[in-house]
């Protein structure tokens, strides 16, 4: 039965890979699909609403516009953008589309949160209003 060792062992590895791919890979891929369908459902809600998806709007542009100056600057030219290496320590220079990706998800962060608290400041000036 020495022949049949490396069929064995295949039909052994790929049966433990196959398993690891249909019980936690697919149901995994499956959730985060349904997560993002969530999100997507909830943004096409908000565009219907007229304020709202002019927000919406503006953080797009922002985030455009963000991803410009940071992530296409260091793609394009390899270097950050002058005024934000001239903000860096000397150190932190290192590969620029690594501090590009840094500087990028960091002004995100800032400015959905920025977002976020002035929909919800004119969520609440709204129902005040309402109140009234």
């Amino acid at each position: 039965a020495q022949f049949l060792k490396p069929t064995v062992i295949t039909l052994v590895y790929g049966l433990g890979f196959g398993m690891i791919l249909v019980l936690l890979v697919v149901p995994a891929l499956v959730a985060v699909q349904h997560d993002i369908g969530r999100q997507v459902r909830a943004m096409r809600r908000g565009l219907r609403a007229g304020g709202l998806r002019w927000g919406l709007y503006a953080l797009w542009a922002v985030v455009a516009g963000w991803g410009v100056a940071t992530l296409g600057h260091a793609a394009v030219m390899g270097a950050l953008w002058s005024p934000f290496a001239a903000m860096l320590p000397a150190g932190a220079l290192g590969n620029a589309m690594i501090t590009a990706m840094g500087l990028f998800i960091g002004g995100i962060f800032v400015a959905v949160a920025l977002a976020y608290v002035i929909a919800l400041a004119g969520y609440a000036l709204l129902r005040a209003r309402r109140a009234v």
